[in-house]
């Protein structure tokens, strides 16, 4: 096992399509009872993951490497910041599971936030839970867990609650009026 400091490398991973569905700040929560699905951007698995950290560990016999401390990740556009990302590697030097803690993930004039982030690749599956939270300039997004399928772009939010932009069904001052 050996630490390296602050490392760059680039990988293939369709995680990066850690995508999420739209959000607004300071808007009030409304309660859901029910799961919605929403769609999600399409990933860019071909592109590479470029990775950085102040320290990362990595363990040739359980294949697993840690990347501990300002860890950011870059796919593409979708950017994923955390505290701490743990990946398994496959023979083929491939990941095949990746949790983070204390995530941020932007792209395209969104943000999710989550205390912890896992894909698997087996199922193509990300997984947002820990007051997850998924934001654009007119949406804001609330969830117990927000499961995303970068392949398929469907989102869904566990427990939704949050704000959505919507079209003015009733001009109440126009039908009021004398």
């Amino acid at each position: 096992m050996r630490a390296l400091p602050l490392i760059c490398v680039a990988v293939s991973l369709t995680a990066a399509a850690l995508a999420a569905p739209p959000v607004a700040p300071g808007a009030a929560p409304t309660p859901a009872t029910t799961a919605r699905p929403v769609t999600a951007p399409k990933p860019t698995p071909t592109a590479p993951l470029d990775v950085q950290a102040d320290t990362v560990t990595l363990d040739q016999q359980t294949g697993q490497a840690t990347f501990v401390g300002h860890v950011q990740a870059t796919q593409g556009k979708i950017t994923l910041r955390c505290d701490r990302l743990t990946a398994r590697l496959s023979d083929a030097g491939g990941l095949t599971d990746v949790v983070a803690h204390q995530v941020t993930l932007t792209a395209d004039g969104w943000t999710a936030t989550a205390q912890t982030a896992r894909y698997a690749t087996a199922d193509d599956r990300l997984t947002l839970e820990g007051a997850p939270t998924v934001t654009r300039p007119d949406t804001v997004l609330r969830g117990e867990r927000i499961v995303v399928f970068p392949a398929t772009g469907r989102v869904t939010i566990e427990r939704a609650r949050g704000r959505l932009p919507a079209p003015r069904l009733l001009d109440l001052e126009r039908a009021l009026a004398p």
